[in-house]
C-alpha cells in the first residue's frame, strides 16, 4: 500500500517493472487539464528518500516560479517562436533572412534542436559546436553566428521561465584566426587589365571599381548626384542587396528580392 503524505501533497510507493523492484516512486497532483481531468507528475529514485527529494525540489521551484512554462517545448520549437513571433517586426530583412538560414541549417532537426529546452545544458551546445568544427568543417565565424542568434533567443526564454539559465553564457567559442591576406593586382597586372578593356562599353565602371574597391551592389546603386564633378568626389550612400523575403503563412511564396540598403556615407576622391 502506498504511504500518503501527511500534508496531502502526494504518495510514495515502491516501483516495480516486470515484477522486479526498481526503486521508489512519488506522485503528486499538479492541476487539471482542459477537460478537467487531474494531471499528475511522478518522480523516481533508487531509494525512497531520493524520490521524495526530487519531488520536493520540483515543488520548491514551482513555489519560486522557476519551473519551465512548457516542459515539452524543444529548442527548435522555441527558436521558431522567437524568430517569427518576437523578432519578425524589429529585425532588418537581411538579419531576419540570415537568422532564418541559420535556424534551418543548424538548429532544425539537429542534435540540440530536438532537445527539450528545459534540459539544454552548456555541454550540449559546446559538444554540438565542436562537432560542427571538427566533423563538418564549419568555420569559427559560422559558430559565432549561430551563437549570436541562440543567445538572445534563450535569454527571452529565461525571462519567460522556459529555462532557468542561459547555457550559451558558458560556451567557449572557437578562436577566429586572422583573415587571409587579400591578393591584389600588381602594377603590371593593372596595366594589362586596363589595356584589355579599352574598347569595352563598361570601361568606366571597371576603372571605377579598380580605383575604389567598391562592391558590385554599391556600384550599381550609384546615382548621378552621388558624383561631385567639380571637386572630383564620389559619395557611396547605398547598396543593392538580395535578401530572402520570408512568408510565414505561405512558404511557397518566399522570394529573394533586391532591396536598397542605406549606409554610412563613404567619400572617394576621383
Amino acid at each position: 500500500m502506498p504511504s500518503k503524505k501527511a500534508n496531502g501533497e502526494g504518495s510514495v510507493q515502491k516501483y516495480y517493472k516486470d515484477g522486479v523492484l526498481k526503486g521508489w516512486r512519488t506522485t503528486i497532483t499538479i492541476g487539471r487539464d482542459d477537460t478537467g481531468k487531474l494531471v499528475r507528475k511522478q518522480f523516481y529514485g533508487k531509494t525512497k528518500l531520493e524520490a521524495i527529494k526530487k519531488k520536493d525540489e520540483y515543488m520548491n521551484k514551482s513555489a519560486a516560479g522557476l519551473l519551465p512554462c512548457d516542459e515539452k517545448i524543444t529548442l527548435q520549437e522555441w527558436i521558431k517562436i522567437w524568430l517569427y513571433e518576437y523578432r519578425i517586426n524589429d529585425l532588418r530583412p537581411s538579419s531576419l533572412a540570415e537568422y532564418n538560414s541559420l535556424y534551418k541549417n543548424y538548429i532544425l532537426n539537429s542534435q540540440i534542436g530536438m532537445r527539450k529546452l528545459k534540459d539544454l545544458k552548456s555541454t550540449n551546445i559546446q559538444a554540438y559546436y565542436n562537432t560542427l568544427v571538427k566533423d563538418k568543417h564549419k568555420t569559427p565565424n559560422t559558430i559565432k553566428s549561430i551563437n549570436k542568434m541562440l543567445k538572445p533567443a534563450i535569454n527571452q526564454a529565461v525571462k519567460e521561465n522556459y529555462i532557468i539559465i542561459n547555457p550559451c553564457n558558458n560556451v567557449i567559442l572557437p578562436k577566429i584566426t586572422d583573415k587571409k591576406e587579400i591578393q591584389i593586382f600588381t602594377l603590371e597586372e593593372e596595366e594589362k587589365f586596363l589595356k584589355s578593356i579599352q574598347d569595352h562599353r563598361n570601361k568606366a565602371l571597371f576603372i571605377l571599381v579598380l580605383g575604389t574597391g567598391l562592391r558590385i551592389g554599391e556600384v550599381v546603386a550609384l546615382k548621378w548626384y552621388d558624383i561631385d564633378f567639380e571637386n572630383n568626389d564620389l559619395k557611396v550612400q547605398r547598396t543593392f542587396k538580395r535578401i530572402s523575403k520570408i512568408n510565414i503563412e505561405n512558404p511557397a511564396e518566399n522570394k529573394t528580392p533586391i532591396i536598397v540598403v542605406d549606409r554610412i556615407n563613404h567619400l572617394f576622391a576621383l
